[in-house]
């Protein structure tokens, strides 16, 4: 996983094949959602657009908008992208990729999203031992999150497979629309580079699978095609 973004090459020569259906994990018909966009400039002088969605951790989208735009979204078993040359099947990588980019699910979903979750009081981070959570990441891989004396996340920090660790700190804490208070500011670490997101919109709000694919449309995919043809149908009541 390259935290650092990619081009519309990057993708292009990819190793694509499907998710096993036990990569799966059940999507309920409606739970909550939280919806981000942040302006991106980083320490090498590149900026760009970054806008995340988040359910469950198989119903995630990341799309990135720059020069080379690109939209990558797990759903259910399968990971699919979408850029200016079309669409693809993705993989492990890229699932790890989307779910390493949804900052503010990662800090208030941790235990949710990771397995094995301890209470920890020895964290390392910004040169100090706190007090916070580790869990085992999906597809492999650790992550720490790290509690202020608030216990609001103060910090977060992702040990995936053949990566340096990943360092995330929030900061600008401000109530959003929904009431809840939420981080507008992360600065990200990774390899000797500084990458910093300062977010204009950040909801928490109650959402549905249909509501997922009208933002999301269907790739000209056959396999996500037909895995939405073949999907428990919800309750008109919990579709927004």
């Amino acid at each position: 996983m390259q935290l650092q973004f990619f081009s519309a090459a990057f993708l292009a020569v990819t190793s694509f094949y499907i998710s096993t259906p036990a990569a799966a994990q059940d999507q309920p018909c409606v739970g909550e959602t939280i919806i981000t966009t942040a302006e991106v400039t980083t320490s090498y002088g590149a900026a760009y657009r970054v806008e995340t969605y988040y359910r469950s951790p198989s119903e995630i989208a990341a799309r990135f908008i720059t020069e080379t735009p690109a939209l990558m979204v797990t759903e259910g078993p399968f990971v699919w992208t979408q850029t200016n040359d079309g669409a693809a099947l993705g993989g492990e990588d890229e699932r790890r990729f989307i779910l390493g980019h949804q900052f503010h699910a990662l800090a208030f979903d941790f235990d949710t999203i990771m397995t094995d979750v301890t209470e920890r009081d020895d964290i390392p981070f910004q040169g100090e031992l706190h007090a916070g959570r580790k869990g085992v990441y999906p597809q492999g891989g650790a992550a720490a999150v790290i509690l202020g004396d608030d216990d609001k996340p103060v910090g977060l920090i992702l040990s995936l497979p053949e990566e340096t660790p990943i360092k995330v700190a929030y900061s600008d804490w401000r109530e959003t629309a929904s009431g809840r208070a939420a981080p507008y500011a992360a600065t990200i670490t990774h390899k000797g580079n500084t990458y910093s997101y300062r977010y204009d919109e950040i909801s928490f709000s109650s959402g549905g699978r249909e509501a997922f694919q009208n933002r999301y449309p269907a790739p000209p995919l056959e396999q996500v095609a037909e895995f939405r043809a073949g999907a428990d149908k919800c309750p008109a009541a919990n579709n927004e």
